[in-house]
């Protein structure tokens, strides 16, 4: 009770505080994974290279996969702390304290309840897709915060008939399309439409506000700048790249087709609000029915509707719909209080400690079966401690007690995973084969018949995707994002003639391709790091230049 005592006290500083030492901790052991952390940062890295701070850049080419928002944050700790795991990570362990510290301010405005509002903050930084999005290199933190501006926003806009609220609304929206794109307002425009339409208390005023033409006008100042510039420089090649590919064909073809589950986001909202999920159902069925619960359901049904009509479906896509959710959570716990004190017999436990045992025995249980790449020591010493405080909670009739508990249980466990994860994290990462990679200097990077970004990020200079056949696009995906350099066996044959230092980096599951390649002969293997081997030159540049001058 005393930390909710203190949070009460002074719940900016305690929060904002506590959450970024919680989300910064062993982010510097935490490198840069592949397939989509490497491209963010080796974009970014390129760009302030380069000296080029207007269009995305990557492997020498312009790069139109997403705004230039989430870039411009990652070259400015670049620049601030160089290149390193921790600069990388550090603008969205700062960007996920912003969000929690603006769900305690919505909180604030819109319910008057400070209580609630610590409450809320604290599910929101202990909510299980919050931490994960919080230590990710991903446009989606950026874009949660935005976005959480508009929904704030507009609410207060059509509660108080604001506008200046409204407006603040806009600029958030624009800055949501240079985080991510179009539908950075698109969505959000269709959810408060459709709340707009079956809203009890309908107004003509409310309208009047959604389409104000000062708010719109702020919006277009600050977001159609950059677009404009980058079609003025690129012209067609940016509609037909940016437009075209990552968006609409991105919606209407999907990316993984093996991986197109109309039933993801059914499964994915229990689990992405976990410990919390079961306070969201509670106070579904005992909160008060009004034009805000109206607000917050309208808010998350849509986004989850919405992202399952796409082709394309990541389970990061609706992490903007978890927020009506996290309220509803929050809410949930002060009416089971008041429940509780009108002498209702409620098992409390029961919608707070079950889910936090089933996040620990998901999670705990799928790592434990991942062989060598987990400190299952550490991870099961977590577990149980964080076990312990769930038990704990459960004993506890006081609501506010059994929340305290099961944000203690919830935090240990974290961060257990912080550190536990951190093999599997190396494991999905170049940087342990770039740094047992020998010559750096004068190496000459391949990777066999696949390709790994970090190692480019890690390497500082280009590497070659390597196939025994000339590239070939089965589909508008690989055409559209198959942009690396690309080279056939010819090129490293020729190499290794004249001497030149040649390294080949060939995963498991193309061994025996490699093997049957004309230049595997030429090769020799050097070690094996997470599966992928490393092959040097079997006569070094060195002994063949030797032998050369003793012929």
């Amino acid at each position: 009770m005393h930390f909710l005592s203190l949070c009460r006290k002074q719940p900016i500083w305690t929060l904002g505080i506590g959450f970024f030492l919680f989300y910064i901790l062993n982010t510097w052991n935490l490198p840069i994974t592949d397939p989509v952390e490497s491209n963010y940062a080796l974009t970014a890295m390129e760009m302030l290279n380069r000296g080029q701070w207007l269009s995305p850049f990557i492997y020498g080419q312009p790069w139109f996969d997403k705004p230039i928002l989430t870039y411009w944050v990652l070259m400015l700790s670049f620049k601030c702390f160089g290149f390193s795991d921790w600069a990388a990570r550090l603008p969205f362990s700062i960007t996920a304290v912003g969000s929690i510290l603006l769900m305690y301010y919505s909180a604030i405005r819109i319910t008057a309840n400070k209580k609630l509002a610590v409450i809320l903050a604290i599910m929101t930084g202990t909510s299980l897709e919050f931490w994960y999005i919080s230590h990710a290199i991903l446009t989606d933190g950026l874009l949660f915060f935005f976005s959480l501006g508009i929904f704030t926003f507009a609410y207060l806009a059509f509660q108080n008939h604001d506008k200046t609220a409204i407006s603040k609304a806009y600029v958030c929206a624009a800055l949501a399309v240079l985080t991510k794109g179009p539908v950075g307002i698109v969505l959000p425009g269709i959810i408060l439409i459709v709340f707009l339409l079956i809203r009890k208390n309908k107004s003509t005023r409310d309208w009047k506000l959604l389409f104000d033409p000062r708010s719109m006008a702020y919006f277009l100042i600050i977001a159609l700048p950059w677009y404009a510039s980058m079609y003025t420089t690129y012209g067609q090649a940016f509609i037909d790249g940016f437009l075209g590919l990552h968006n609409y064909i991105r919606a209407t073809i999907p990316e993984h087709p093996n991986q197109n589950w109309w039933f993801l986001y059914l499964i994915e909202w229990p689990l992405s609000t976990l410990p919390w999920t079961g306070l969201t159902i509670y106070e579904l069925i005992h909160g008060k029915r009004s034009d805000w619960q109206r607000y917050l359901l309208t808010w998350g049904l849509l986004v989850y509707g919405f992202y399952t009509l796409m082709a394309t479906k990541y389970i990061t896509y609706t992490f903007i719909g978890i927020i009506p959710f996290l309220f509803l959570s929050a809410q949930g716990l002060v009416t089971l209080q008041k429940r509780l004190k009108s002498n209702h017999q409620i098992h409390s436990g029961l919608w707070c400690s079950l889910p936090v045992i089933l996040l620990i025995g998901l999670v705990a249980g799928a790592l434990w079966w991942v062989p060598q790449e987990t400190d299952h020591i550490l991870l099961l010493l977590g577990s149980l401690i964080s076990l312990a405080l769930a038990v704990f909670a459960w004993t506890r009739k006081n609501p506010m007690t059994l929340f305290a508990s099961i944000s203690a249980s919830a935090i240990c466990f974290f961060l257990t995973l912080t550190f536990a994860l951190t093999p599997i994290i190396s494991a999905s990462s170049g940087q342990a084969l770039w740094q047992a990679t020998p010559n750096k200097n004068r190496a000459i990077l391949y990777y066999f018949e696949d390709y790994r970004t970090s190692l480019s990020y890690y390497s500082g200079q280009p590497m070659y995707e390597l196939s025994t056949e000339p590239e070939t696009f089965t589909n508008v995906w690989d055409k559209g994002k198959n942009i690396m350099p690309f080279s056939t066996l010819n090129r490293p044959l020729n190499q290794l003639k004249v001497g030149q230092y040649v390294v080949i980096y060939v995963d498991a599951k193309h061994a025996k391709a490699f093997k049957a390649s004309a230049i595997y002969d030429k090769m020799k293997a050097l070690t094996t790091i997470n599966e992928v081997t490393i092959y040097i030159p079997k006569i070094s540049p060195q002994t063949k230049k030797d032998a050369s001058l003793k012929g």
